[in-house]
């Protein structure tokens, strides 16, 4: 994959994360084309994400294993008007093995379906933003 030219996407979708509901977004990228996973989170918070016993949290991967290429990404205790992702909690060079980890494995094989999985958060749940991932396609 080239690194230094590719078609930048960012996939959105605003969900009720004190619904209770897990939801799961199907994401297809260009046919043929690889991927390369680049940062993933929310952003328009609406209300304070809280919950006990399951946390609110976003995570990018497959059918088969949903944090293949994102981890669970959590975003507990996020305030009102705060957004949060991948890039904004950890820096790539400074926290380079807390990145790497969280990263998993960005690369996207060509002809892959992603999918952004968002779990809603149970007792006492609130929270609601708008989830996004940003995937770099090779052109």
């Amino acid at each position: 994959m080239s690194y230094t030219e590719y078609n930048q996407a960012q996939y959105e979708h605003f969900f009720d994360f004190g619904g209770a509901a897990d939801e799961t977004i199907s994401i297809k990228g260009p046919k043929g084309k690889a991927g390369r996973l680049w940062d993933y989170g929310v952003y328009g918070c609406i209300e304070v994400m809280n919950g006990a016993s399951v946390t609110p949290k976003i995570a990018i991967g497959t059918t088969s294993n949903p944090d293949a290429y994102g981890e669970e990404l959590d975003l507990n205790a996020l305030a009102d008007n705060e957004a949060t992702s991948l890039r904004i909690l950890y820096d790539e060079i400074a926290d380079a093995t807390s990145f790497d980890a969280l990263l998993v494995e960005p690369d996207i094989p060509a002809d892959t379906e992603v999918y952004m999985t968002l779990t809603g958060a149970t007792s006492s749940p609130t929270g609601q933003a708008t989830a996004f991932c940003i995937i770099r396609w090779d052109l």
